[in-house]
């Protein structure tokens, strides 16, 4: 999950404090950088265009070949997934009842139906199970509800299943899918602190201090499995390693000075080790992805390259790599004329 540009600010219609998120390859050749190429893995990005026109592509790093898989108006945040086996892209789109629901274009016969309708009122942040085929989302169930909950649906039965969380007070901030265990890292905080913070701060003329997230790890059921840590900070991005073992944030302590950091937290002692930080070339760092070998990590970062969407002068955004050994960050992904939203790594191997 992202930080929602201005740009597409502009579009959407916020729901809550809970969205506060957040074609061309340019590889340095002179630099062995360890990536997804060895095994073949895709590289997907959400990116909005010059024209708020929300492009998913779909990056083969064998082939160094991108593939564009759905384009369309931005009328959301943008967020899609790609099912491998069954060639059809899952993404979100606003309804005629100004309602954000789950779509699906099949690229066989370019198809588009609409999968959910009345169960939900929004719909975003998408993830998929590529091995048992199942679309996981972070949803409101009815228009005045404050506390996002997580749905799950299955393509092969053409199920759905819900959370079915009761407790109002508990929102899902994030979430991050781990194939290899098939677990889901969810990220929740409390609707109420976060308010009466926003509240307290507009009483003192300040402005506001996080509120707590908890990390847990559900199964692929979307059952809680057990709750690892807390922290109180601004998250920006979290994942999963895919041993499990560690869970990688980027976050900033407060809105007065933002410095945006990444760190990795271990499950097992909840002990954070800083990796990285804003510098005067990557600026807003966030979204961090481990490689599968944990040597690296991919995110996004801003750069001092000023592009025009929407009539409004914004930064460009890229996709880079943090080689932890190195301590050396290096470009791997950029397009001019707009700005990637967010992205996903899928290595291939379920």
């Amino acid at each position: 999950m992202g930080i929602i540009p201005n740009f597409v600010k502009a579009t959407i219609s916020i729901l809550s404090l809970g969205i506060i998120l957040i074609f061309m390859f340019n590889i340095n050749k002179n630099e062995k950088i360890n990536t997804l190429e060895n095994s073949g893995g895709y590289l997907y990005i959400n990116y909005v265009d010059s024209n708020l026109n929300h492009r998913f592509f779909q990056y083969d790093f064998s082939a160094k070949k991108n593939k564009e898989l759905l384009s369309k108006g931005v009328t959301e945040y943008p967020t899609a997934t790609f099912s491998r086996r069954q060639n059809e892209v899952y993404f979100t789109a606003e309804t005629n009842e100004q309602t954000s629901q789950l779509f699906k274009t099949d690229l066989k016969n370019n198809k588009t139906i609409q999968i959910t309708k009345d169960q939900f009122y929004h719909v975003d942040l998408l993830e998929i199970d590529q091995a048992n085929q199942k679309v996981f989302m972070r949803v409101l169930e009815e228009k005045n509800d404050r506390n996002f909950q997580l749905a799950i649906y299955d393509l092969n039965t053409k199920n759905l299943y819900k959370w079915g969380n009761r407790n109002k007070d508990t929102t899902v901030s994030m979430m991050d899918y781990n194939p290899h265990f098939e677990q889901i890292l969810v990220v929740t905080n409390s609707v109420k602190e976060e308010f009466e913070k926003v509240n307290e701060a507009n009483k003192k003329g300040t402005l506001p201090k996080s509120p707590s997230y908890t990390f847990s790890i559900y199964n692929k059921e979307g059952k809680r499995v057990k709750d690892i840590a807390s922290i109180d900070a601004f998250l920006t991005g979290v994942s999963l390693s895919s041993d499990g073992k560690n869970i990688l944030i980027s976050y900033y302590n407060n809105l007065e000075e933002q410095t945006s950091k990444i760190a990795s937290i271990d499950v097992e002692t909840q002990k954070m080790r800083e990796y990285s930080q804003d510098s005067s070339k990557l600026s807003r760092i966030r979204e961090p992805i481990y490689n599968s070998d944990k040597s690296g990590f991919y995110f996004l970062a801003d750069i001092d390259k000023p592009i025009i969407i929407n009539n409004e002068k914004v930064k460009g955004v890229t996709i880079n790599f943090y080689d932890i050994k190195k301590k050396k960050s290096s470009e791997v992904w950029f397009k001019e004329d707009g700005q990637v939203i967010n992205f996903h790594l899928d290595d291939k191997s379920n």
